[in-house]
């Protein structure tokens, strides 16, 4: 049998956040949480157990980082002749 290679820890400074902390980090409620994860506009959950998911909260910084980037080409204005 193959030796399996132990996996690299996160670092200490990247805790786990729950789904509370993060509701409160980004001002928003639980159910409007589940929305956004069920549409695919918030990152996935690690899941610990069927009821245990925690967010690494240098994901949730990368999330709302990427928000606050303005729209790399924007579509141009529809019906105005130059």
């Amino acid at each position: 049998m193959g030796e399996r290679k132990p996996q690299p820890l996160p670092p200490l400074d990247d805790p786990w956040l729950t789904p509370a902390e993060v509701c409160q980090r980004v001002c928003m409620s639980k159910p409007t949480l589940y929305r956004h994860l069920a549409a695919g506009a918030f990152p996935d959950p690690v899941r610990f157990t069927a009821r245990i998911v925690r967010w690494r909260a240098s994901t949730i910084a990368a999330w709302e980082a990427a928000l606050a980037q303005p729209a790399a080409d924007p579509a141009p204005e529809r019906g105005r002749a130059a």
